[in-house]
């Protein structure tokens, strides 16, 4: 308990976001840290370079004209969606609208879709979302071909926008509206009414300048599992590897232009050649995490989630370090014995409608007890219930609850 009081103090200090998954992102700092970039664990590598940038835009190294675009690649599970809601806690303390958001290109595939993300021709219906995320940040924007780049650096960071499975994304997605708000002083077209009521609509250009552009992948995973095998062998120091990794799989992607997929052939999402010259240098895999970056991980999520449970709810959760090494993937027989969760909280949500208010908070994070485990909440339910005549209270001690097992 003191060394959980004792990190929740040091996040606190640094601005480390604890808000819950799947809850709205809370940080402790006004302002953005980045030091929420710690949270991910296993890709030192994409996280130090995304730092760097981070750090450089935020002095308006860039000259505050331009978008900034990275590409996350490679195996699912990694962290690759979850680096993009920290680099939004990072620079601006929160991972929600307006300075967050997500659009899964699987669901814009139809004409009608698209109207959706991208602004729709002048007298169709549609949301826009992305043109909106940046025209609504420069009231009705500018007319078409005037003052590019007029944006100052007072911003030099922006919304962070991410593409999630971008090879799902149309061609015609990729090589208009991305290109556009990834090039040299960027911008997003959308159309508005005529202000004096008269027929037809204007184009408008609001700037991308200071915006995040995150794509992701599930794209090369063949290619990224032979590369790094090679050059992870022999003992060489993973930093080294890595890099060269990333220089290697750089030049498969964008200059061979491999397919996304070995297998079925599916496409490369930069087909076109104006998406490749827009990404190079931009690329950075996603490597499998080993069993010890996984039991880090699950650990670091279970603080997270604790912390939300206790500053909510008033319960509190603990667990020993062999628990947290049930999320390898072989755990070792001594150390599935060992694992032991307990929790504690008030009077008060102990009693919570007769069942202790901390089982179910077990339960939400999904975390397994052993089936003595349940028997000893088994038993305290029943204590907890009225009185029985002496005959049903001598049949109900000889019965036993029924055994169940959790998923690992």
């Amino acid at each position: 308990r003191e060394v959980r009081a004792a990190r929740r103090g040091r996040g606190s200090a640094q601005g480390v976001c604890v808000a819950a998954a799947g809850a709205s992102d809370r940080c402790a700092g006004d302002a953005g840290e980045l030091s929420a970039l710690d949270a991910l664990v296993g890709q030192e590598g994409v996280v130090a370079e995304v730092r760097s940038r981070l750090e450089a835009a935020r002095v308006g190294a860039s000259g505050g004209e331009d978008a900034h675009v990275l590409f996350f690649y490679g195996y699912p599970g990694t962290g690759k969606t979850y680096l993009a809601e920290l680099i939004a806690t990072a620079a601006h303390g929160r991972a929600a609208p307006p300075h967050y958001r997500k659009f899964a290109m699987q669901n814009y595939r139809t004409d009608e879709d698209l109207w959706k993300l991208v602004s729709p021709p002048c007298g169709i219906k549609g949301e826009g979302a992305f043109a909106a995320l940046f025209a609504g940040a420069h009231g009705e924007g500018r007319e078409k071909g005037e003052g590019r780049g007029a944006r100052a650096a007072s911003a030099p960071v922006g919304p962070v926008v991410v593409f999630d499975e971008i090879e799902e994304a149309r061609r015609d997605f990729m090589t208009t509206a991305l290109v556009n708000a990834i090039d040299h002083r960027g911008f997003v077209e959308y159309t508005l009414k005529r202000a004096d009521g008269s027929d037809g609509c204007d184009t408008r250009h609001a700037p991308t300048a200071g915006a995040i552009f995150v794509l992701t992948s599930n794209c090369f995973l063949d290619e990224l599992a032979e590369v790094w095998r090679r050059h992870a062998a022999g003992g060489r120091p993973h930093a080294d590897a890595y890099e060269a990794t990333r220089a290697e799989m750089e030049r498969r992607i964008f200059t061979d232009a491999i397919p996304c997929s070995r297998a079925d052939g599916t496409p490369s999402p930069f087909a076109a050649g104006k998406m490749r010259d827009r990404m190079r240098g931009n690329a950075f895999p996603f490597l499998p995490l080993s069993g010890e970056q996984m039991a880090a991980a699950f650990e670091m999520q279970l603080e997270r989630r604790a912390n939300h449970y206790e500053d909510e709810n008033g319960v509190s959760l603990h667990w020993t370090r062999d628990f947290a090494r049930l999320a390898m993937p072989a755990p070792s027989p001594a150390a599935s014995a060992s694992a032991s969760i307990c929790c504690s909280a008030s009077t008060a949500c102990t009693r919570s409608r007769g069942t202790p208010k901390c089982l179910e908070s077990v339960r939400s994070v999904q975390v397994a007890g052993s089936d003595a485990w349940r028997a000893a909440a088994w038993r305290r339910k029943r204590a907890s219930r009225v009185r029985m005549p002496a005959s049903v209270e001598r049949d109900r001690a000889s019965s036993t609850p029924p055994p169940r097992s959790l998923p690992r």
